[in-house]
């Protein structure tokens, strides 16, 4: 199968992940005893970066690998929080994105709501410029469209700017501002709620994991 197409990584940066993902296990993936995993750790690693990527549905997913729903969720709800932290060093801190925009002097920042399911119990989910719930990011780029920073999400109740007071990108572009650039994360996120951050993290750690290896 074409592990590239599915997890948004060439081999080399798969290998990588994997490596870093096995260091965080408390015990091996495969143990050599009792019943095998219905899927291996590189596998697992395709299925939890790729549904981040993709956005498809935990059945077709289990479809592709020939297992369960039950067995993708796990994985998911596991390696997640795995891959975020195996892609911390790759997201920048605002000391290093302040670096960069004083050195590109005009860059381009963008607020982007991050779609949710509905959550009944959580009112402050809801956009009201967007008509929709979510999380509220900031996005920050150079001219040449290349991302600089992802700031933490906010509840997509807070307008655009009052998100960006609430985050570490008014500070970073204290030097440098011009516009508006793209948007980003624009899928519903259907898993449960508690976990959104987390996933939010990884993928935005994906992203620049994959980035440093070009």
């Amino acid at each position: 199968m074409r592990y590239d197409r599915m997890s948004g990584l060439d081999p080399e940066q798969l290998d990588e992940l994997v490596w870093r993902i096995e260091e965080q296990l408390e015990e091996p993936w495969h143990k050599g005893v009792g019943r095998p995993k219905d899927l291996s750790l590189r596998e697992a690693a395709v299925v939890a970066s790729g549904y981040m990527r993709q956005n498809i549905i935990q059945e077709v997913w289990a479809e592709i690998f020939d297992t369960s729903q039950p067995v993708i969720s796990g994985i998911i709800a596991k390696f997640t929080p795995l891959i975020e932290a195996s892609t911390e060093e790759d997201r920048p801190t605002a000391e290093e994105a302040e670096e960069a925009v004083a050195r590109e002097q005009t860059v381009l920042v963008d607020g982007f709501l991050a779609p949710t399911w509905s959550w009944r119990d959580t009112p402050e989910l809801w956009s009201g410029k967007h008509k929709t719930t979510g999380f509220n990011g900031q996005a920050i780029a150079n001219l040449r469209g290349d991302l600089l920073f992802v700031s933490e999400p906010v509840t997509g109740h807070n307008h655009d700017m009052t998100a960006l007071a609430e985050t570490e990108t008014a500070d970073i572009i204290a030097a440098a501002y011009s516009g508006i650039s793209w948007r980003i994360l624009h899928t519903d996120y259907r898993r449960p709620l508690r976990t959104y951050v987390t996933s939010y993290q990884a993928a935005v750690g994906l992203y620049f994991f994959k980035l440093n290896f070009e």
